[in-house]
């Protein structure tokens, strides 16, 4: 499995319609979420709202904590997967060496058992020429055949072959003499034994190095499967976390539908206090033409108030006007009826005078009474003596002459 095409399919969260990150001083836009500034206090303070802040806020934390185990998952698996490619480079590096070697031995192999059939094959034909050769001894013959019987240890070709080389330079050179054939064949014999302990310190290595192979691989394995059950461990957790941010995906569309609706209740509560506040400048304004016509309503009160303590105090002198009128006509009516006394007196003794033929003047007074418009008052005048007795009178009783 590709950890990076894995963890190139994480769940990414989309910004709604709803949403205005910035940002928060924050988000995605502060403007809505996370920035009741702009606000009225009635809907930054309401209940809903805050519930909705809360819900974004919690959402934001769960997909923040979500991404972050999210990336530290990918980085483990990353340096696994670094860790997994070391090994394996190590491994494939000690595998192409022993292969390299193996190689190697097989080729060194093949050539010393071609130049051993060679020599096997110059072997015989020295033989067979010494077989007929008169001046050849036994001991020469005895040297031959025990150089022939060494070839056959098929575990010991690589330094037979190496050996052979050597053997054909002897064997041309058996014609000499015995002790120079003697020392060839202890050379010879030193040679293959040193090609023979080659040989099993190669074959050790091998197994040495077939050793380690066999536990890199079980290791390999290993690794392989743990790596396998780590992979499927994450792709479990990577499905729980795909779902749980799926739903969390889905609460916050839930969360931005609600949003959305305050939003619209939030303007259509801007309108209405938009409205309401027109209709308070009307109010106010109203008010104020009000407070200015009750001023004028008071000043106009006032000037009646002193023009009604102006006609009071009119109506008073007319009061006292009238009374000094009415204590006037009542001392004019006393006088009247004083005069209506006389008159009748003045009557009896006129009777009581033609009777007895005598005539005497009789003085009486006759009361007039004149208004003097220029003065406003009421004159009581006596008929003879002009006595004069002045009352003012009311303005509404006034005549002009």
């Amino acid at each position: 499995m590709n950890i990076q095409g894995q963890t190139g399919e994480m769940v990414q969260p989309t910004e709604g319609p709803g949403v205005d990150y910035a940002p928060s001083g924050g988000g995605p836009g502060n403007s809505l979420l996370g920035m009741p500034d702009a606000l009225p206090h009635e809907l930054a303070n309401h209940e809903l709202f805050q519930r909705l802040l809360a819900e974004n806020q919690d959402l934001r934390d769960a997909l923040q904590q979500s991404n972050t185990m999210l990336r530290k998952r990918h980085t483990e698996m990353l340096a696994l997967q670094d860790a997994q490619r070391n090994e394996h480079q190590f491994i494939a590096s000690r595998f192409s060496e022993a292969r390299d070697l193996v190689q190697n031995l097989t080729k060194e192999r093949n050539s010393l058992q071609a130049q051993l059939e060679l020599a096997k094959k110059q072997l015989h034909q020295v033989i067979a020429k010494e077989e007929h050769a008169p001046g050849r001894t036994e001991v020469e013959r005895r040297q031959l055949a025990e150089v022939s019987d060494t070839r056959h240890p098929a575990n010991k070709n690589e330094e037979i072959e190496t050996g052979d080389r050597d053997a054909r330079t002897e064997v041309d050179s058996l014609q000499g003499a015995g002790e120079r054939n003697i020392r060839l064949e202890q050379e010879f014999q030193r040679k293959l034994q040193e090609a023979e302990d080659q040989e099993a310190l190669l074959q050790q290595q091998i197994v040495n190095l077939q050793g380690e192979m066999s536990e890199l691989r079980l290791q390999m394995a290993e690794k392989t499967t743990e790596s396998q059950r780590q992979l499927q461990l994450l792709a479990e957790e990577k499905v729980s976390v795909k779902a749980q941010v799926t739903s969390l995906l889905g609460e916050l569309k839930e969360s931005q539908l609600s949003l959305e609706t305050s939003t619209q209740e939030k303007r259509k509560l801007e309108e209405s206090i938009r409205s309401t506040r027109d209709q308070q400048k009307e109010w106010e304004a109203q008010v104020k033409q009000h407070v200015i016509q009750l001023d004028q309503r008071r000043l106009q009160v006032q000037n009646l108030e002193a023009a009604l303590k102006i006609e009071r105090q009119n109506a008073c002198e007319e009061m006292r006007k009238l009374a000094q009128l009415q204590a006037a006509y009542h001392q004019l009516f006393q006088e009247y009826d004083a005069h209506i006394k006389k008159s009748l007196q003045l009557e009896k003794c006129l009777q009581v005078g033609r009777k007895a033929s005598t005539w005497q003047r009789c003085v009486y007074y006759v009361p007039r009474v004149k208004y003097r418009g220029s003065t406003g008052h009421y004159s009581v005048y006596r008929a003879e003596r002009r006595n004069i007795l002045t009352v003012s009178a009311p303005e509404k009783y006034r005549v002009q002459d």
